[in-house]
């Protein structure tokens, strides 16, 4: 038993010694986890196989020795419960609300898949091309910074999110438009039995955590105001701490995360901004803040049945530019 002892010993040492140092922020827990792992399920019993079976069986089969074993096992799963039960008394989480036909997507990807059905139809797409501004004077004409001669078109639709403000100040439309910036992480998910199935949304702190994949994706914060490439590392701390709290090892930190900050195009009322602008030839699809890909297909269809003159299927009462008109 003592020789036993003597190869095991530094094995749980340095399993406490990785513990002490992720504790102290030496190592990520995720890289600790997977060390873990190889220590408990391959390297401990290997060296267990190694010792006793260079002992005698009359040792190995001591029913003092295989007493002290169980009981210490027995000991260890009814420490392990009497500590889950008591952080889970203490724990604050009080209820929640599922909602089994709640879906998540991937934005990104829908866009692209959008785009590509957009061109199989016909449509054409001008990208890393900057417009300066709308011409007031012509119905639908625009000025592009590359070009000398004005683009003419039948109809414009102006959807340019924050940027939009920009391009419609000119034009005598003072639209009280402004960003409202968030923040998400992804990273990489090492082991899928500990990542969320599907999307949690953290109540207290309005953060939500959502699986895409092969990859856990933590996004929330309102931030009113302040530049694009300004990084708030207190509302990405939030993030991280959400993902620690709900799902500790959902992602792999150490390397490989993504972080994003993009802004909402939000309005002081909340609805959107969708139809005519009173300018001729120029039709507004702006405004839409946190809901903008919830939003889209409806906003879109809305538009061009008024684009194309037909009475849309929805009630588009309160979303046009009246309710911002002085009188």
């Amino acid at each position: 038993m003592l020789d036993i002892l003597a190869i095991t010993g530094p094995i749980y040492l340095c399993i406490a010694l990785g513990w002490l140092a992720t504790r102290a922020g030496l190592f990520a827990r995720a890289d600790m986890r997977v060390l873990g792992q190889f220590v408990l399920y391959i390297a401990l019993p290997a060296l267990l196989f190694d010792a006793v079976g260079k002992r005698p069986i009359g040792d190995i089969l001591d029913w003092r020795y295989l007493g002290i074993y169980a009981l210490g096992g027995l000991a260890t799963i009814a420490l392990g419960l009497a500590w889950t039960r008591r952080v889970a008394r203490q724990a604050p989480l009080a209820g929640a609300i599922h909602l089994p036909q709640d879906e998540v997507g991937n934005c990104r990807q829908f866009a692209v898949i959008l785009r590509d059905a957009a061109e199989r139809l016909g449509a054409q797409f001008v990208f890393n091309s900057a417009v300066v501004g709308v011409d007031k004077a012509q119905a639908a004409t625009i000025y592009v910074a590359t070009e000398a001669a004005p683009r003419r078109f039948d109809a414009l639709v102006l959807c340019a999110g924050v940027q939009s403000a920009g391009l419609l100040q000119p034009l005598g439309i003072d639209l009280p438009l402004r960003p409202v910036y968030g923040y998400s992480i992804s990273a990489h998910i090492p082991e899928p039995l500990n990542a969320p199935r599907s999307g949690v949304m953290d109540e207290r702190y309005k953060v939500a955590i959502t699986r895409m994949g092969q990859r856990v994706r933590v996004a929330g914060s309102a931030e009113i105001g302040g530049r694009p490439e300004a990084v708030n590392q207190a509302a990405l701390r939030t993030l991280y701490k959400v993902l620690q709290d709900w799902f500790p090892a959902a992602g792999r930190l150490s390397s490989g995360v993504q972080v994003w900050k993009g802004a909402r195009p939000m309005l002081p009322d909340g609805p959107p901004v969708i139809g005519p602008s009173g300018i001729p030839g120029l039709w507004l699809n702006l405004g839409h803040g946190s809901t903008g890909w919830a939003l889209s297909c409806g906003s879109a269809r809305v538009l061009a049945d008024q684009i194309a003159g037909r009475r849309p299927e929805i009630d588009t009462e309160g979303l046009g530019m009246a309710r911002y008109l002085v009188i």
